[in-house]
């Protein structure tokens, strides 16, 4: 799926830390990239529907449970499921708990 702004998607051939013209736009671009990162975020639990898709994802996930088994590699399985979402709930810890609290 391509975005509406996919100049900011280009990967940068070569990187001269040397010319500050060149430095400061990607100093923006990466800005704008994460603003529209958090925002696309904002809109999934900006609705109910994405409260429970991102509920059930991130249950899914593991994160809502401690898994303990004698079975180290489904232990290491279900630690790597909560590793991979966490960081999204710490997103959502910072970017949206103020929004919608009385949903």
């Amino acid at each position: 799926m391509r975005s509406s702004t996919d100049e900011l998607d280009q990967p940068v051939d070569r990187q001269d830390a040397g010319d500050r013209k060149a430095v400061a736009e990607r100093e923006k671009r990466a800005k704008v990239r994460e603003a529209r990162r958090i925002n696309g975020l904002k809109q999934i639990m900006g609705s109910a529907d994405g409260r429970l898709w991102m509920w059930q994802f991130l249950s899914a996930c593991g994160l809502f449970r401690v898994d303990f088994t004698a079975n180290a590699s489904k232990e290491a399985f279900a630690l790597g499921m909560r590793n991979a979402g966490m960081p999204i709930f710490a997103e959502i810890q910072i970017h949206c708990m103020d929004e919608n609290s009385g949903a």
